[in-house]
């Protein structure tokens, strides 16, 4: 048997300590990815370049939209004890996980940011549930519309990584570089059961 937290009493305060919750994951991972586009170790590969933009951008949307939820229904996205509490664990969480990141190059941004969103995703997954269980549809949909977003964020990354795992492991090991396209389509196929070549 789950104990009951006395600590909140309300629906509308489980509520606003769920999305504080997924509003301190989002931020956090939104700010580091902005400190890491800061950097040149993007340059060569335009394309982990522009995901990483739309990374940020999408990130930065969804903050604003939970802030803005938030304030519809009496809660507040920072300056609380509640969410400095919130954006503690988080940091907690990510320790190690974007710690030395700008020091790094494409592949350790593309791993770093695919598990980070991976993180955000789960607990967007957590967030709609709650909401649909406290049958307020509105947070359900911005919780499932994020999710969708962070789906094709995820993808992405998760394509672009042997393209920048093979460019350096021909720039900085002496490997062969020609192997991105075989890699790429066997982990597709390993993520959609299909046997894979050897």
């Amino acid at each position: 048997m789950v104990a009951h937290d006395k600590q909140y009493e309300t629906r509308q305060e489980w509520l606003i300590k769920h999305v504080q919750d997924m509003l301190a994951v989002e931020k956090h991972i939104h700010d580091e990815v902005a400190q890491h586009r800061q950097t040149d170790h993007l340059d060569d590969l335009p394309e982990v370049a522009r995901a990483a933009h739309a990374v940020e951008q999408t990130l930065g949307q969804h903050v604003s939209v939970l802030e803005n939820y938030l304030e519809g229904i009496g809660g507040r996205a920072t300056g609380t004890g509640r969410f400095r509490r919130a954006m503690t664990n988080v940091t907690g969480a990510f320790t190690g996980l974007f710690a030395r990141l700008r020091e790094h190059g494409a592949s350790r941004f593309l791993r770093d940011g695919y598990t980070a969103l991976n993180l955000a995703a789960i607990t967007y997954e957590m967030l709609h549930t709650t909401a649909l269980a406290h049958h307020d549809r509105h947070l359900a949909q911005i919780a499932i519309a994020n999710l969708n977003d962070l789906t094709r964020l995820i993808s992405e990354l998760g394509r672009l990584m042997p393209q920048a795992i093979a460019r350096e492991a021909a720039e900085l090991e002496g490997g062969d570089g020609g192997i991105a396209g075989e890699a790429e389509a066997n982990t597709v196929r390993a993520w959609t059961r299909e046997p894979l070549v050897t």
